[in-house]
Parts: C-alpha cells; structure tokens; sequence
C-alpha cells in the first residue's frame, strides 16, 4: 500500500477529535477528502500531520559569526525576547541560513514543545505514529509579483504571506483589521503591494468574482484583489521542513520515552558492567589463589611421600596421613569409632537413644534405629552429606542408614 494519510490538525484537537485530511497516491494526487474522527480515517502506510498556521510562528533573526555547536544557544538568546513565553518552552526547527557581512540570517519555525508532546501523544494513543509533522506556515502559498498572497485555512484562520517576508497566521475574527494595519505599515515604508492574491482551501470552492471573496476581505479599499489558486494546505509537504527531530526525532522514542529513560538505563548499564568486570576479576584471583594452592600441595606431597609419584596428592595425602595415624595408634577417618563418632556429634541427644542395631564392615557404618524413635532420619542424612560424608538410607530399610568417609577427587 503506497498510499499517505495527511491529516490537518488545528488547535482546537483533540478536545475537538473530527479533523481535515486528505488521502494520497504514491504519485501525491488526492485520491479521497474529508473530514471525520480519527476512527473513520482510511488505512494508509504513512500518517503525515499538517500542523494549522496558529500554532506556529516563522521568525527572522540575525546571530553573530560562530561556531556551528554555539549557534543553538545564540539562537535562543536571540529569540527570548520576540517570544511571549519561555524560549526554553519552545520547540525550534531552523528553515533556512544565509550568510551575511556580519554574521548568519536565520529563519525559525517555533512550536510550543507542551503542543507537540499531546498531539505526538494522542497519534501514538490511537495508533497513527506520523511519519513527519510539517506547518501549514510553509504550505501556503507564495507571494508573486509584489502582490500578497492571502491562504483561507481549513480551520477558517487565514495565513498573509507579503514578498520576502515570513508568512503569518491571523484569525479569521481579525483578519481585516491586521491586514489594513500591515497594509498601512506597507504604505509609509514605499512597498505598497500589487493586489491581494485569495487562496482558498479546496473545499471552499473557487474564487470566480471579487462578490465571493469574504466580505472582511472585500472591505480592504483601495486593493485589488484577485483570484489564486486553491490552498492545498497538504502541498509541497515533501519541501517542508519536519518537526520531528531533536527530542521529537524517530529515534528519541514514543513520547520522548526513551529521552525519559536514557539517564537511568546509562546507569543501570554502567553498574551492570562494573559488577561483570568485578566478577571476572574475583574469578581470575581465585584461580590464581587455587594454583599456588595445588602447587604447594604438590611440593607438600613430594616432601612428605617421597619417592611416589603425584596423581591425585589431594587423595594420596588423606592416604597417607591415615597410614600414619594408624601406625601412632590413632584412629583413621574411616574406622568405626570415628564414624560412629561423627554420626553421635551430628545426630545429638536422640539418636544415643534410639540405636537398635549397629554394623561396620571395611570402612561403612550402618546404624538401625527403633520404628518408635521420633527422628528424622532424612535430615541426619542430609547434615552428614554436607559435612564431607557418605551418607545415604539403607533401601528397603527405611530405619537404617550407611555411613562412610567420603574420598577426595
């Protein structure tokens, strides 16, 4: 589907949701108008948005020679004053630069970012992310043959364009007055305009006799005012400027979402990498601390069983040191007095008197205990495991249990 949705978006949406829009073949021909809620707008691949003339201002300013990187800051110090509000509050979108003797003319496009964040908001609510957020300041039409070009809006505002000059919006209340002001200020300064040229928006219908034009226009004495062509206020969308880019750009996320969480998800990924590197680094000292332990495990072994070769010097040690408390005559970690020893320390008071039956045989110890003994056989078997023994419940004796010392790997 190669299709475009442009939809106008005035200042009065969402509270008021039915809107102007305008559906588009991939050649750009209307292919379907009208002006609905947002739930009967027509499927398309792209949403455009057309934001009405009132909503935005174009300004002209001059800044100083400078770096690239300090304009933006100058541009705002040189906007604070022409603006009514904060110009920290404002969304600017630079249209144009023209070097100049003294430094660089610029031409801004302002926007309240308050505005932009509750349309972007609304569209992404109901699923008609735009693709590109334009002004109707830039659709209007341009000004010919030192005559004014005046664009009816959709909404009913009108947008005055005067050769070389920014266009401006002005209400359709008061447009007769603003236009007789800025035509008298034209007059004492020697540029009287040719005529006023009238553009209509396409579903007004042509201007064909001067009796048509608005009757706020046709008060303006001593003008002459002709007949344009239609405001296709969705026009030359393709050679405006998009508002969407900064904190409003594709990749700044949905709402300025991930502008909200970029400071958080830095910090979290710093703390995430410390603790990595700190892991790593805990693993590489202790795999140094257990070489120079097996090492000196070895030079042990070789010192204390010499002439025999080092296999498992862990094993052969416990090995050895058994032979050597046998030959002193103490007792080896596997004989029955150890391991009945071992077995009374960790089962306590209850198992001395609970024994029913006691058995050793080459190094295994294996203890019955009576039917009516109140202990847990499962968990005696449980700490005796974690202590380094073998221990296990005998199968089909669910009363007796092994014991054995269990070897070094």
């Amino acid at each position: 589907m190669s299709q475009r949705l442009i939809i106008y978006i005035d200042e009065h949406w969402p509270n008021q949701p039915a809107c102007t829009w305008v559906l588009l073949d991939a050649r750009d021909r209307v292919i379907e108008e009208g002006r609905s809620e947002p739930r009967h707008w027509p499927a398309a691949r792209g949403c455009e948005v057309v934001i009405g003339g009132g909503q935005c201002v174009m300004l002209e300013t001059r800044l100083p020679r400078s770096k690239r990187r300090e304009q933006e800051s100058l541009l705002r110090y040189a906007l604070e004053e022409r603006l009514v509000r904060d110009v920290e509050e404002q969304h600017l979108t630079v249209v144009s630069r023209e070097p100049e003797s003294e430094g660089v003319k610029a031409t801004v496009l302002v926007i309240a970012r308050a505005r932009m964040r509750a349309v972007l908001a609304q569209l992404e609510a109901i699923g008609r992310r735009p693709t590109r957020i334009i002004s109707e300041l830039q659709t209007a039409a341009p000004a010919e043959d030192d005559a004014w070009s005046l664009s009816r809006c959709p909404g009913g505002d009108w947008i005055v364009r005067p050769p070389a000059q920014c266009p401006m919006a002005i209400d359709a209340e008061g447009v007769t007055e603003v236009i007789g002001h800025l035509l008298a200020v034209a007059r004492a300064r020697g540029e009287t305009p040719a005529g006023l040229n009238v553009h209509l928006a396409s579903d007004h219908g042509p201007l064909t006799t001067l009796s048509q034009a608005p009757p706020s226009l046709t008060a303006l004495d001593g003008e002459r005012i002709t007949q344009g062509t239609p405001h296709a206020w969705w026009g030359a969308g393709q050679a405006c400027d998009d508002l969407l880019h900064g904190e409003f750009g594709r990749g700044a996320g949905a709402s300025g979402t991930l502008a909200t969480v970029r400071a958080p998800a830095l910090l979290v990924a710093i703390s995430v990498a410390a603790l990595v590197l700190a892991n790593l680094g805990e693993i590489v000292w202790k795999g140094q601390r257990l070489g120079d332990l097996e090492e000196r495990m070895v030079r042990l072994f070789e010192t204390s069983v010499p002439n025999t070769p080092a296999i498992a010097p862990a094993v052969q040690l416990q090995r050895a040191l058994d032979d050597a408390r046998a030959t002193h005559g103490q007792l080896r970690q596997n004989d029955f007095l150890a391991l009945l020893d071992h077995a009374t320390q960790v089962g306590g008071a209850p198992i001395r008197h609970a024994v029913e039956r006691i058995d050793y045989d080459d190094g295994t110890l294996s203890i019955g205990f009576r039917n009516d003994a109140g202990l847990d056989l499962a968990l005696l078997v449980e700490r005796l495991n974690a202590l380094g023994h073998e221990a296990r419940i005998v199968p089909d004796q669910p009363r007796t249990f092994s014991l054995a010392r269990r070897a070094l790997q």
